[in-house]
């Protein structure tokens, strides 16, 4: 019986200790998601060593979401992580009214297409373009 005892109080400190050094030295840092405005999307505690989970890709209108800037793999210390977004970028085409084309260029969202030269066809005026080309958001 006392072998018993002294088997069963040996098996609990060593139990015990390796739970208190397991616990002693996990560290937990704070890793942020953040829009390009500097907008928090989220945080996360991520345990020393392990990789953070980025939220759902986030939207900007008139911008096509790039990726993540910064680390989030095999934290090591408190991180900051950036959205990364490009301009979306459209492709204006004028035409006359023979569907022809007369000018084509790439035009950034909200950005003004330029127009041609207005077109000349004789015994014609030149009444202006079908669309308004002046705040391009989409094509």
């Amino acid at each position: 019986m006392k072998k018993l005892n002294k088997m069963m109080l040996f098996l609990f400190f060593f139990v015990m200790s390796i739970f208190l050094f397991s616990c002693e030295g996990t560290k937990v840092h704070i890793v942020t998601f953040k829009s390009d405005d500097g907008t928090i999307l989220t945080q996360e505690l991520v345990r020393h060593g392990k990789s953070a989970t980025p939220p759902q890709d986030p939207e900007k209108e008139g911008y096509k979401f790039n990726g993540w800037i910064g680390n989030y793999y095999h934290i090591t210390s408190d991180s900051e992580v950036t959205a990364s977004f490009d301009i979306k970028v459209y492709q204006a085409t004028f035409k006359d009214d023979n569907g022809y084309n007369i000018k084509q260029e790439s035009v950034k969202h909200g950005s003004p297409a330029i127009p041609p030269t207005d077109p000349v066809k004789v015994g014609y005026t030149f009444d202006g373009w079908s669309v308004d080309f002046s705040n391009v958001v989409q094509i």
